[in-house]
């Protein structure tokens, strides 16, 4: 059970870092020209998988919350992945208005877009590091069949 819901989530996480590392390799390689014809393409992509990831992770950090045994240091952690989650929706809202006003002539945003999104991918890889290396451990770790069940009805039905 524990390796099939975690699995399933950890899934989402690891097709988002692909596309994020993809989009940050496509931004070194082109000019901003480029990069403002692409933005759509990316936040198409914010917008179909990355709020999805988010709320599954939600789900299963509001079973963990409950676990047996957990220390400040991992409540701590939890909140701020947490935070993290709601700064990069707050980026990403940002990029899809500064590209509406790109589209509509305003170009001085360009150079500041490209920073915007460059700062957002970076974010996102640097906090998809953390949940590898701290948080997905702790959930398997700490979890147990109870709570598995729980997050797994959670998640039956928006994860197909």
């Amino acid at each position: 059970m524990k390796k099939n819901v975690l699995d399933v989530i950890c899934q989402t996480h690891t097709e988002g870092k692909e596309k994020a590392l993809f989009a940050r390799e496509f931004l070194e390689k082109v000019g901003e020209a480029d990069v403002s014809l692409k933005i759509d393409e990316m936040l198409e992509f914010f917008y179909s998988h990355i709020p999805v990831h988010f709320l599954l992770e939600e789900m299963m950090m509001s079973e963990l919350m409950k676990a047996p045994g957990l220390t400040k240091d991992d409540k701590l952690l939890m909140g701020r992945i947490a935070d993290e989650h709601e700064l990069i929706k707050k980026n990403f809202e940002r990029i899809k208005e500064m590209a509406e006003k790109i589209k509509k002539g305003n170009t001085s945003l360009k150079e500041p877009l490209i920073n915007l999104v460059q700062e957002t991918l970076e974010a996102l890889l640097d906090h998809a590091e953390v949940e590898d290396n701290l948080l997905f451990p702790l959930a398997n770790s700490k979890l147990e069949d109870k709570q598995l069940e729980i997050i797994k009805g959670n998640i039956d039905g928006i994860v197909k």
